[in-house]
């Protein structure tokens, strides 16, 4: 037998062992158990969260290419209503204005280990109103 046949069959003996090794180990793979998490029951007010959305969809904050035909005092108007409506996470979480239409709330957890980021916007653009009902 050759030198690069010996070769070729090592590897291959290689191989064949390692996926061996592979199926072996994850037949005798078991997850760990973890708490079950008990998970209250949510509230949620519709009625209010009608509201509320109502209340802000009534700011007309449209955005437009153009920023001469934008209203500020809408942009502004909807960013007021805010902490009426939820002071709650005013309360919680700390407020920043990032820029003219950036808002940033931190709500700060127990820990810095797992964090979450939301993002949203509250700007729509120009449409055509006159097909609107």
């Amino acid at each position: 037998m050759e030198l690069h046949e010996i070769i070729l069959l090592s590897l291959l003996g290689a191989f064949v062992l390692l996926v061996g090794v592979l199926v072996v180990r994850a037949l005798c793979f078991k997850p760990r158990k973890t708490e079950e998490q008990k998970h209250e029951p949510v509230f949620v007010n519709t009625e209010k969260a009608a509201h509320d959305l109502a209340e802000m969809i009534r700011c007309k904050t449209v955005s437009h290419r153009d920023k001469s035909k934008e209203d500020e005092a809408e942009f502004d108007k909807f960013e007021e209503l805010l902490p009426t409506l939820f002071p709650k996470v005013f309360a919680k979480c700390e407020f920043t204005k990032v820029s003219d239409r950036a808002l940033l709330f931190r709500w700060r957890g127990v820990s810095d280990k797992s964090p979450l980021v939301l993002m949203s916007h509250y700007d729509v653009v120009s449409v055509n109103e006159d097909n609107w009902e």
